[in-house]
């Protein structure tokens, strides 16, 4: 697993299963860093290494809800009684279930909070400095003359057909249209 810079981790939770990806088929761990959730599986069943399965940054997780054994199908999962559910921006969710899941759900908030004030801090930041770096050039509109042409219709008083004004008779029986 590759961390990133200034990344630390605040708390991890093991024996957990994920009901997203996997319909609660992979255990692994649970990471919570000051920059993303972190989902950790083994590399295969016999082994005890464990890599990167997938991370969340904090930043685009919208709330996150206990959930008690019961209340969903999903998590009738023998001995796991808790779950806990992640909503990010996108409306996509993660649900994990797990022992004790729901005792990291404050620090979880927290986190997820101070982040997304920091990653707002930023931007603003990062937008002063593009205001001042690239002045706004004013806009030039460049107007072009369209020339309008109105061609009135009269209609034929003998056979009722629409002939252009300027015409001396009807296009279609031939009577004067004045």
């Amino acid at each position: 697993m590759v961390w990133r810079e200034n990344e630390r981790v605040f708390n991890s939770q093991s024996d957990v299963k994920e009901f997203w990806k996997y319909n609660g088929k992979k255990k692994g761990f649970l990471v919570i860093t000051n920059l993303r959730l972190i989902f950790l599986t083994s590399l295969d069943n016999l082994s005890k290494v464990f890599a990167e399965d997938y991370s969340i940054d904090l930043e685009t997780i919208i709330s996150v809800s206990p959930e008690k054994d019961g209340s969903d199908w999903r998590f009738k999962t023998g001995s796991f009684n808790q779950a806990l559910v992640v909503l990010m921006e996108n409306r996509r969710h993660f649900d994990f279930a797990g022992e004790g899941i729901h005792d990291i759900i404050p620090q979880l908030e927290t986190l997820i909070s101070e982040r997304k004030q920091a990653v707002a801090a930023q931007a603003r930041t990062e937008g002063k400095a593009i205001v001042r770096e690239q002045p706004i050039a004013p806009v030039q509109h460049t107007l072009k003359e369209k020339e309008i042409h109105v061609v009135v219709k009269i209609p034929c008083r003998f056979c009722g057909i629409l002939n252009d004004q300027l015409s001396p008779k009807c296009q279609s029986c031939g009577a004067p249209i004045r």
